[in-house]
């Protein structure tokens, strides 16, 4: 590891529940203005979280799961961590959430930031969340 970090074993009873925890189904369902998609089918009763299709379709599988993991940490009102490594699009599957949150009803989002990424997330915000 690098300097200063620890490699830490996690559990397999962790891992395995962690990767059963969401199923990504992608369906079309029918609507106006946007054709949204379901991200995530969730094993207990929730409601589905909607992404505009060009949202969705622009995002890669690995941020898909992304979203769709946050999407359900939201849902049940839980914190997390998303932790990909640099360049993998944490922004995108970040902002590509508060788009979702905000057609589920959210009003405002919370986000903070070190001051030398603000223009790169105000990019981002008007390409994914616009």
């Amino acid at each position: 590891p690098e300097e200063g970090l620890q490699e830490q074993a996690v559990p397999q009873e962790a891992s395995a529940a962690a990767a059963n925890s969401v199923s990504a189904v992608w369906c079309d369902v029918p609507g106006g203005d946007g054709e949204l998609v379901q991200l995530a089918e969730e094993r207990e009763e929730e409601q589905p979280f909607a992404l505009p299709r060009d949202v969705q379709e622009r995002l890669y599988a690995y941020q898909r799961q992304g979203v769709a993991w946050l999407a359900r940490l939201y849902r049940k009102q839980q914190g997390g961590i998303l932790a990909d490594e640099m360049g993998l699009g944490k922004t995108v599957q970040v902002c590509a959430l508060l788009n979702g949150v905000r057609r589920a009803g959210a009003k405002r989002a919370l986000v903070l930031l070190p001051v030398t990424l603000l223009q790169q997330w105000a990019r981002e915000a008007e390409t994914w969340c616009p």
